[in-house]
């Protein structure tokens, strides 16, 4: 089964109408968030149900943290290190800040970025270790 990925900005909003669409697409959907850590990007993609639970506490933790803020700053917000203690079980991570590999043991891959003319970065994640294979990542814009 073919599968695609989907990750929201700082939350799991889409999950169910994707969920929803890929299942009756007869395409297997993989949950996954944005958030930035280090002023970097960091995409956390959900492995198991470990992960999806882990991923849910991430996410509410800042929540938590900024309650009187609006849902856009909410997601915005910069996460500490601190944020991932003991949640990284279950999440394969993509960053170009190679310092957080060490948070994702065998799970994790540096974005290796390219600024194109439209100014988005669509490319290859490579891992930091000789057990994982490189993935293709293709970012699409909102509207396609």
């Amino acid at each position: 089964m073919k599968s695609v990925a989907l990750t929201d900005v700082g939350n799991l909003h889409g999950a169910v109408e994707f969920a929803q669409s890929a299942k009756k697409a007869g395409i297997k959907p993989i949950f996954g968030a944005e958030i930035c850590v280090n002023a970097n990007p960091l995409l956390l993609f959900v492995e198991s149900a470990t992960g999806y639970h882990n991923l849910n506490q991430i996410l509410s933790q800042t929540a938590e943290s900024v309650e009187d803020s609006s849902v856009a700053d909410q997601q915005r917000r910069r996460h500490s290190i601190e944020s991932f203690a003991n949640r990284t079980d279950g999440l394969i991570a993509v960053s170009p800040d190679k310092s957080l590999a060490e948070l994702f043991p065998n799970s994790f891959y540096e974005l290796a970025t390219k600024e194109t003319k439209s100014g988005r970065h669509p490319v290859v994640a490579c891992p930091v270790n000789d057990n994982l294979l490189p993935i293709p990542i293709h970012v699409l814009p909102l509207d396609a």
